[in-house]
């Protein structure tokens, strides 16, 4: 599913993390997983950027919860690899993979403001993150 970015509401717990961090403390990563699923039920999301060491994190949380939403934040830059790594893992883990994009391609992008992360400027790079990632 790719869609465009959207504000839903979203609303989170109130955690007591001084309390909770020691009960925590040393458990398995699955009970950790499990545990923050019971706490935030449908809210509980995962982000990936795809990267190498990301098969590791979605494998852990799709044995605990099958169809938890991941996000990806797909910038229309990333190396081929990545977006094959990203379907293989996809039909590998059956993920629930909900990709966002920017409404403007990037072709346009660069064609309206140029290559904003050459300058190296941290007004253009962050102009680039709102456009690509917000």
């Amino acid at each position: 599913m790719v869609t465009s970015p959207a504000s839903p509401a979203l609303s989170c717990p109130s955690l007591d993390l001084p309390r909770i961090n020691p009960d925590l403390d040393g458990r398995p990563a699955p009970q950790i997983v499990a545990w923050a699923a019971s706490q935030f039920g449908p809210g509980l999301v995962l982000s990936t950027s795809f990267g190498i060491q990301a098969a590791v994190m979605l494998h852990l949380a799709t044995q605990v919860v099958p169809d938890i939403p991941v996000i990806w934040v797909d910038t229309g830059y990333l190396p081929p690899e990545t977006y094959r790594f990203a379907e293989e893992l996809t039909q590998r883990l059956q993920l629930n993979l909900h990709v966002y994009q920017s409404p403007i391609s990037p072709a346009r992008m660069e064609a309206l403001h140029g290559q904003m992360w050459l300058s190296n400027r941290i007004e253009d790079l962050n102009t680039y993150d709102q456009i690509r990632k917000v």
